[in-house]
């Protein structure tokens, strides 16, 4: 827990604080409370990577638009304290960093060999010609191709002093909103709730690839040279999700799709199984029928501490054929 005074004067009859918690060594509340706002982080896996396919030749990798281009290689010295430097070559395709194969242990070459066979049964990791291109938004060599240039962590103290003190961009959803995202320039989705009483939900800040196609079938490796998979650049703030004060007056964020099918581009790839959504959407229903749309902080404890599994549940009398059917094969054996 650690509990902060704002800079500057107090101008407001409220004590100005930023009470939270953060990951040592990382300037940032991923929770957070102050006298006019209260919320954080919420993990809804925002799709900011990419994993490519790629055909090499030699020096050189079939690109998007059918020629081959040669393979980029950037040289990064590692400072080693009391001993000595350490040199990498960095190689990059158009898509991104390429990752040796040696990296993948061998006993995870069935794995991969299944996964990729179940897509594409001509292109096989493991031969030759094919190897892994990572691509991400972190990473400065697909950041600085697509515009992503402003820094991030000098802007967390502001974000906080922003939230602590009473102003207009506390005051308004849309506006704090918008003020959260310029000083918060990380692809994590945030939920709060305002002094005021809304409710709001929103990816962050921070880069996300825009994608030519919206493909919400769970995270796979693309074909490198197909110009469909090739990033388009980065999505406008003006398009990424957000929800505030919504009908059913609650917000699930936990293990639930960062937006719906309808949005424009694909950033929700990675989140495929929401049971947990569903089970705590139950609760919360089944608490406002009997108390008249109200939830007090004892029933949140006894939320978070659920155990009903609602896959499972779904899945059981599948499961009971399944044994069933078996026993039966094994007395006609």
């Amino acid at each position: 827990m650690v509990e902060q005074t704002a800079d500057g004067p107090v101008t407001s009859s409220y004590r100005t604080y930023v009470v939270g918690h953060s990951i040592v060594g990382v300037p940032l509340f991923s929770h957070i409370k102050t006298p006019f706002c209260a919320g954080g982080v919420t993990a809804l896996n925002p799709d900011a990577k990419d994993i490519f396919i790629e055909e090499i030749k030699g020096d050189q990798y079939l690109s998007s638009d059918g020629t081959w281009k040669d393979i980029q290689v950037m040289r990064e010295v590692i400072k080693v304290r009391l001993g000595f430097d350490v040199t990498l070559d960095i190689k990059y395709t158009e898509n991104g960093v390429l990752m040796p194969k040696d990296i993948f242990h061998k006993e995870t070459k069935p794995f991969h060999e299944h996964l990729v066979r179940g897509l594409w049964e001509s292109d096989d990791i493991w031969n030759e010609g094919k190897q892994y291109a990572l691509a991400q938004y972190f990473d400065p060599i697909m950041h600085d191709s697509l515009g992503g240039t402003e820094g991030v962590w000098p802007l967390f103290g502001e974000s906080m002093r922003f939230q602590a003190t009473r102003n207009e961009d506390v005051k308004d959803p849309v506006r704090f909103i918008k003020k959260h995202r310029e000083t918060t320039k990380i692809p994590f989705n945030f939920i709060y709730i305002l002094e005021i009483g809304d409710i709001v939900y929103w990816q962050g800040g921070g880069a996300l690839p825009a994608r030519l196609n919206n493909v919400a079938g769970g995270v796979y490796p693309k074909i490198g040279k197909n110009p469909a998979n090739k990033w388009q650049g980065r999505i406008p703030y003006d398009d990424y999700p957000y929800l505030i004060n919504p009908k059913s007056g609650y917000i699930v964020s936990c293990n639930n799709h960062m937006a719906s099918a309808n949005v424009k581009h694909g950033t929700s790839h990675a989140m495929t199984f929401t049971g947990r959504k569903s089970r705590v959407t139950e609760i919360i229903e089944e608490l406002f029928a009997k108390t008249g749309n109200k939830v007090h902080e004892r029933q949140i404890q006894q939320m978070a501490t659920d155990v009903l599994d609602v896959q499972a549940r779904a899945s059981l009398n599948d499961m009971l054929y399944c044994v069933d059917k078996a026993t039966l094969n094994l007395s006609d054996a």
